[in-house]
């Protein structure tokens, strides 16, 4: 089998630096195969990009462990922004926060057509790729807005935390509109799917950290804050029991989105 002919597996953590590295070395990858051999003329599949644990080895490939620089992580972020635009950018940011671990391959395939076609790309929603992105972007989107709807914040002695557990990356997409809420209090909303918290101090701007410190036990502190009582009385006295219908409650609010929710977990 040539060299041009293997299928090159680059595999990455599932951060979105991560990704964003693995795509920088797919595209220097794509680079040196394609020096003397058009791209079109290479299979389709001969670079794939996962990420996340549980990924296995493919036979007759060539298997590449990216590690993680913040460097080519940004080059490839200021590449994509200057020759393609904030629009495909933005698109790109939703689909690198999705939970699909070959998502980068998606990626890497939608940018190659986009860095020869141009910004318009996007606009071409019959082709297989662009499609895809869209789906993931809208799951992404969709997500980000149920948990704008349904984080729980719990006062702990000086700030207020909320632990959630989406499927996708999310907190890049709420933190605004609770910093626009709280802006002069302090807060830690935790995303145990992902390791990472946003905080946000007293007006001032938020960032995000994979610091372990924060991931704190609520259990002695929700006993102690009166306003989860009160917000489980106000759910109890608004529902009308006549009307309760947990097959429609479940299609609304799927169940996994109710594992920190106050309400649910009494």
């Amino acid at each position: 089998m040539s060299e041009t002919q293997t299928h090159y597996i680059l595999h990455c953590d599932n951060s979105i630096d991560g990704l964003l590295t693995a795509l920088f070395e797919a595209f220097a990858l794509k680079k040196k195969l394609t020096a003397h051999t058009a791209w079109e003329s290479l299979p389709a599949d001969i670079i794939s990009i996962v990420c996340g644990e549980g990924s296995n080895y493919s036979l007759f490939s060539t298997w590449t462990e990216v590690t993680t620089d913040e460097r080519k992580a940004l080059l490839t972020v200021q590449t994509i922004q200057k020759r393609l635009g904030m629009r495909i950018y933005d698109a790109v940011f939703h689909v690198l926060c999705h939970f699909d671990p070959s998502r980068g391959t998606l990626l890497f395939h939608f940018l190659v057509k986009a860095f020869q076609t141009g910004p318009r790309t996007i606009d071409r929603l019959a082709d297989p790729h662009v499609m895809a992105m869209m789906e993931y972007d809208r799951k992404v989107s969709n997500e980000a807005h149920f948990f704008i709807e349904l984080t729980r914040f719990t006062a702990l002695p000086g700030t207020l935390y909320s632990r959630i557990a989406p499927k996708c990356t999310v907190l890049p997409f709420i933190c605004d509109h609770f910093v626009e809420r709280y802006y002069h209090e302090n807060f830690i909303i935790y995303d145990e799917t992902h390791h990472i918290a946003a905080i946000h101090k007293a007006d001032e701007e938020w960032f995000l950290t994979d610091d372990p410190s924060m991931d704190v036990d609520l259990s002695q502190f929700q006993d102690a804050d009166p306003f989860t009582s009160l917000w489980g009385v106000f759910f109890d006295s608004v529902a009308i029991r006549q009307r309760r219908n947990i097959r429609c409650q479940n299609t609304m609010l799927p169940k996994w989105y109710r594992k920190h929710m106050e309400e649910f977990s009494r």
